[in-house]
């Protein structure tokens, strides 16, 4: 059987993924769903370009315990994660 194929991704992607979705996570964090969404853009497009400001890290750790969602780790917020590419 063939290995399924493995893509990175960003902190962004993983933190938005996990908490079903940007707007759910601007409700969470009391924040516009655009200031979520900027952080999947490109940097040259005025987003982070996948990062996480380091700003909200301390929030979402926050909101991970209390939501009990442990697969949010620093690690996650800083390097992301690998997932099965969808086909």
């Amino acid at each position: 059987m063939a290995k399924p194929k493995m893509i990175r991704q960003t902190p962004a992607e993983a933190v938005i993924e996990i908490f079903g979705g940007g707007a759910a996570l601007a409700q969470h964090l009391g924040c516009h769903r655009t200031r979520i969404y900027r952080w999947t853009m490109p940097i040259d497009k005025r987003g982070t370009g996948g990062r996480l400001p380091g700003t909200v890290h301390a929030d979402l750790l926050a909101l991970a315990a209390r939501l009990k969602k442990p697969e949010v780790t620093p690690e996650l917020l800083i390097n992301g994660r690998l997932v099965r590419a969808k086909r």
